[in-house]
């Protein structure tokens, strides 16, 4: 794999799989790492899923704090969660999968664009994101996720400025 600055830094990732993952955001529903004032180099303000989610950022936006603690929702509130290349730079995904996991609703859908391992510089790779993490995959997802959920969208988009992949699961009774 050679390392294309343009490509892995082109921009915005939820423009990426806005498209494809909006019908999966209805009612009322949190993106987390929408963005904020200065929350990169390259985007200066946030960037949701759809208008009226309620976006959390560690930067301005509507709710300010860190993804692996949403001390603002009840369990099983939420219509949907939406997270664009987030979940890697998190130091232990499966704790900040749990909290998603708390305040969505049974029948509310995890809605995921990761960046796909091998396809995006792999952590400690010439050219990775130095705040990666973890190197994810769908099957590694499959290891980390909590609860009950059935599987409703999964795949991979390697295509043009692409190295991602989707993952939805809608939670069910007793997750």
């Amino acid at each position: 794999m050679s390392w294309d600055p343009k490509k892995y830094f082109g921009g915005r990732e939820v423009d990426k799989c806005r498209e494809r993952l909006i019908k999966f955001c209805s009612g009322t529903g949190l993106d987390i790492g929408c963005g904020g004032l200065h929350a990169d180099r390259h985007n200066d303000t946030q960037n949701k899923i759809h208008p009226l989610a309620i976006g959390c950022d560690l930067t301005q936006t509507n709710l300010t704090g860190s993804a692996d603690n949403l001390y603002w929702f009840k369990d099983e509130v939420l219509d949907y969660i939406f997270s664009s290349h987030l979940l890697e730079h998190m130091p232990d995904m499966k704790k900040t999968l749990t909290e998603w996991m708390r305040i969505l609703k049974i029948g509310g859908y995890l809605v995921l664009y990761l960046p796909l391992m091998d396809c995006y510089p792999n952590v400690g790779m010439p050219g990775a994101n130095s705040d990666h993490k973890h190197n994810l995959s769908p099957a590694i997802m499959f290891t980390i996720m909590p609860g009950n959920y059935e599987i409703v969208h999964i795949q991979e988009h390697t295509e043009g400025e692409e190295y991602s992949f989707d993952f939805v699961v809608r939670k069910i009774k007793g997750g």
